[in-house]
């Protein structure tokens, strides 16, 4: 079961999330199907180093990604991207009905397409699309799962790699060019920095990582991101890792030394003094506040 959900009526969950199964070329992390109640709601929590799909079976409802909100509604399927903060709501007048999916391609050329449907997509409302094949495909793999049968994982290992590659074809083989609206090169450039540190925080542990990926050196992308953002590239990196503690911190699954490793802090000092120079409030003071909040919801 899972336990950040606050209220549903049914939930079947294949979680592998500590061990992801291995089908052929494909990780299956998750794969499950939620019913919701009228008071539904899945508070926001961060996923690690996979994709996801939410299909939206029937009813109503809202998806946060990275706090941006998407209406859905039945037919519609969200793309989460690794490392995203995620967080569903049901409508209170027509309960959510969704199946969900997560799964990484260890295959070199797909792992290639899903990085550039990453830079390529990266905002919120460019993630939903619609494919009847996808939801009945996921509909098998739940079924498979739920008991050992007659070629099992060959089965899977197909179902999941046709749901991969339509993932694949619905967004990189359709009439679209999402960063057509960015106007110079530049511009163009500080996107993709700013989606390489959002989908990295957890392996990032000094900026010279950022230079060797992008092939220039740190002055010129750092004189580049400040000119086109009026931040400095120090700033949205220490920015981005602080949101992230926080929610990591609201979760409540991690100590504040697992916290600061977890985002390659030098030290719980340095993870702490960071903290409440950024928000005016330690660590531990933010975690007794937001302890204190939530009871009284």
């Amino acid at each position: 079961m899972n336990n950040l959900t606050h209220s549903k009526k049914y939930h079947i969950n294949y979680s592998f999330k500590s061990e992801p199964k291995v089908f052929d070329s494909t990780l299956l992390y998750q794969a499950g199907k939620m019913f919701c109640d009228t008071t539904t709601v899945v508070p926001s929590h961060t996923h690690i180093d996979w994709f996801e799909l939410t299909i939206v079976l029937g009813g109503h409802g809202e998806i946060y990604t990275n706090r941006k909100k998407l209406s859905v509604s039945e037919g519609d399927i969200i793309l989460s991207f690794p490392y995203d903060i995620h967080k569903i709501v049901s409508s209170p007048n027509d309960p959510l009905k969704y199946s969900f999916l997560a799964f990484r391609s260890v295959d070199e050329n797909i792992k290639t397409k899903f990085d550039e449907i990453f830079q390529l997509f990266y905002e919120s409302e460019k993630r939903l699309f619609r494919d009847q094949n996808i939801v009945s495909l996921t509909e098998m793999i739940i079924s498979e799962l739920s008991a050992p049968e007659y070629e099992q994982n060959s089965l899977v290992a197909n179902l999941l790699h046709s749901i991969v590659v339509l993932t694949v074809r619905a967004f990189l083989f359709r009439q679209t060019n999402p960063i057509s609206n960015y106007t110079n090169h530049n511009e163009a450039l500080c996107h993709r920095i700013m989606r390489y540190i959002d989908s990295n925080l957890f392996r990032i542990e000094n900026l010279s990582q950022i230079s060797d990926h992008f092939h220039h050196n740190y002055s010129y992308l750092s004189n580049k991101f400040k000119q086109t953002t009026n931040i400095t590239l120090t700033q949205y990196l220490a920015e981005k890792k602080l949101e992230r503690a926080k929610l990591l911190i609201k979760e409540g699954k991690l100590s504040f030394t697992e916290i600061a490793e977890l985002l390659n802090y030098a030290s719980l000092y340095s993870f702490s003094k960071s903290f409440k120079f950024h928000f005016g409030v330690s660590p531990s003071e933010y975690k007794k506040s937001h302890r204190q909040i939530s009871t009284t919801d």
